[in-house]
């Protein structure tokens, strides 16, 4: 009796101590997209949280002490790439030793296949919405588990599992997809904020212009933008944008006779995966839909495009049904 007594306050004890708890490791991310690619590319072994609220615009966000102190106290912290204000105080957190978690920034990606776009529209490289591009979602997983995996050796080898799979999930997309885009030739776009250029390049898709052209400069006007978006394949916006930004997208697309897709850069609660089907089907949608009308206006033969586009449609409603089977 004495001995199970003893045995259970011994117990007790050790649970108050965090390894003897097994607790999964905390991965902090500055965004919720970021969170998203973490939680698909390892799955339940760690714990996610958020730093930057969604609806809240990351680049006014401040860090507030409670989530300093969760910082404190995080395996691995996961940046955009560190301009963010959020990521600049980790930055200084980290300078000053304040933070002992491996914080991952631009260098612990590029080694892993990052990549920045030039703007189609303005001299300079595109820093909003890089995660977008499937190599640089797997950069940031893959240097994430790197992280882990030195924090955390005993589990390394599950983490590299479940990224591995992650990784596969992804490059099934890109290859069925860019295969489509090929067929189709190069398409391009007006968009409606420089996010954009991340959520189509990888499908082949060229960003002309901007209807926000960057974070500290004004939308350009409807009238000014027209001339590029007759010569585009289609406008592409996302319809949470703020409401004069989503307006001016959908009287370019109105007024200039070119189909619209709406898109997704961030989000919360749904896998990077079918964040990325999802966006494809979009812009194959409005291709489809482009081409119907242009054939309707014209001599009223179907194209050998619009024949391609609508089997691809097809095609893309089933490889979603095939992925999910599979899972």
């Amino acid at each position: 009796m004495r001995r199970a007594v003893f045995l259970l306050m011994v117990l007790i004890l050790l649970s108050g101590i965090p390894w003897a708890r097994a607790e999964k490791p905390v991965v902090i991310v500055s965004i919720a997209p970021l969170g998203e690619i973490v939680k698909e590319a390892l799955g339940d072994s760690v714990e996610v949280e958020v730093l930057v609220p969604m609806g809240v615009d990351p680049h006014e966000y401040q860090l507030t002490p409670e989530q300093v102190e969760k910082a404190r106290r995080a395996a691995v912290i996961v940046t955009t790439g560190g301009h963010l204000p959020a990521e600049k105080k980790l930055r200084e957190l980290e300078g000053n030793g304040e933070i002992e978690a491996r914080v991952l920034w631009l260098d612990d990606y590029t080694r892993y296949g990052f990549r920045f776009l030039n703007k189609g529209w303005m001299e300079g490289r595109n820093e909003h919405g890089t995660w977008m591009d499937p190599t640089n979602a797997l950069a940031i997983a893959r240097a994430t588990v790197e992280a882990l995996s030195e924090a955390d050796p005993s589990n390394a080898p599950s983490y590299m599992e479940a990224y591995s799979s992650f990784e596969k999930r992804v490059e099934e997309i890109v290859d069925a997809y860019s295969e489509v885009f090929e067929r189709l030739g190069k398409e391009s776009a007006v968009v409606e904020l420089p996010a954009h250029q991340y959520v189509l390049e990888w499908m082949g898709v060229e960003s002309v212009a901007a209807v926000k052209p960057e974070e500290e400069l004004p939308a350009r006007e409807v009238d000014s933008l027209l001339p590029v978006a007759e010569k585009a394949d289609l406008i592409v916006y996302t319809s949470s944008s703020p409401d004069s930004l989503r307006e001016a997208a959908l009287e370019l697309s109105k007024r200039s006779g070119k189909p619209i897709a709406d898109v997704t850069y961030m989000w919360s609660g749904k896998p990077y995966t079918t964040v990325l089907e999802e966006n494809a089907a979009s812009v194959i949608a409005a291709l489809a839909k482009g081409e119907k009308e242009r054939v309707v206006r014209g001599s009223g033969g179907l194209s050998p495009i619009y024949v391609l586009l609508g089997g691809i449609v097809g095609l893309t409603f089933g490889f979603a049904i095939g992925t999910f089977l599979r899972e």
